[in-house]
């Protein structure tokens, strides 16, 4: 079977040189056109894998190695939060008066101290209602030594008329006349003694409206606004107009920042934080959490709790 076989691959069917392309080739031709064709491969397909082989070997980069040594440290949580930092006591200074603003004394970025003069209004009424109110009190006490001296008189009236009467000289109608009298003057003397109270009420009230007139500093800090000029009229009818804004200390500031719900939960009064703005980027400002408000407000349909930290040190720049 394998010798019949090996004829029809030698020879073709009249036992005569194949035809190919109009070319007569011989069997022991045609093997040996195959056989070549097959080294040809084989040595191409091995010529491809020494070359990658030795591109891999010769051309591999070198590694450097690092080794560090194994230790046990604590595994830090970060929380990411946005908020606004402002001073940690700002007030609110106004006018308790109406008037004319007579001479500001501070600007902007001014540092102050507890006391300063801040501004001044104009004390000429002030100082006229003064005068009236201590005039008014004078008067009040002549009254009540007018009326001291009533009543000394109708004190010894009534003895005199109680001694005639004992000695039936006088009679009961003049003595009732004589109690009646007395006890006029000391109406009048708790009536005068009343009049120098109030007297000093309105003295001390218009004294303490002339000391209004100065706007004083009411703590130690510096100026964050100034919303009044010299010239300028203050009506405090209704409302207490605001004409200064203080900062009591901007190297301790406060930095309010919400905080999700999933996140609550580890956080707790006491832990450091720390806090950069967009003024100094790449700088970091310490802080301390030291109120966690239980007060929950909803953005989109999700919780948020508000928290506020101390931040201290350099921060005045801030």
């Amino acid at each position: 079977m394998n010798n019949n076989k090996k004829e029809i691959l030698d020879f073709g069917p009249d036992k005569k040189p194949l035809q190919i392309m109009g070319f007569a080739l011989n069997p022991t031709e045609l093997l040996s056109k195959k056989r070549n064709i097959k080294i040809i491969s084989v040595s191409f397909f091995l010529f491809i894998i020494i070359f990658i082989s030795a591109n891999y070997f010769f051309s591999s980069p070198n590694y450097e190695f690092n080794t560090y040594t194994i230790k046990r440290e604590d595994l830090i949580v970060n929380i990411m939060a946005t908020g606004n930092i402002s001073p940690l006591n700002e007030v609110d200074v106004g006018a308790e008066i109406s008037g004319l603003i007579e001479s500001v004394h501070v600007d902007f970025n001014d540092k102050i101290k507890k006391g300063m003069h801040l501004a001044v209004l104009n004390k000429d009424q002030l100082q006229a209602r003064v005068r009236q109110s201590r005039a008014q009190l004078n008067s009040s006490k002549a009254k009540v030594q007018e009326a001291e001296a009533n009543k000394t008189e109708a004190y010894n009236n009534l003895q005199r008329a109680i001694s005639l009467f004992n000695k039936e000289n006088y009679s009961e109608q003049s003595l009732e006349k004589a109690k009646t009298s007395f006890s006029r003057t000391e109406a009048a003397l708790t009536v005068a003694l009343s009049q120098v109270t109030i007297s000093e009420a309105n003295l001390f009230a218009d004294e303490t409206n002339l000391s209004k007139a100065v706007i004083k500093a009411p703590i130690d800090g510096i100026v964050l606004e100034r919303k009044v000029e010299p010239g300028q009229t203050v009506a405090a009818s209704f409302q207490t107009p605001i004409l200064f804004k203080l900062a009591e200390d901007l190297t301790v500031m406060e930095l309010t920042v919400d905080i999700d719900e999933a996140d609550i939960g580890q956080i707790k009064v006491g832990q450091k934080a720390s806090f950069s703005v967009d003024a100094y980027p790449g700088r970091i400002f310490p802080s301390l959490l030291n109120l966690k408000m239980s007060l929950v407000h909803y953005l989109k349909q999700f919780r948020r709790y508000s928290l506020f930290t101390r931040a201290g040190g350099p921060i005045s720049s801030l």
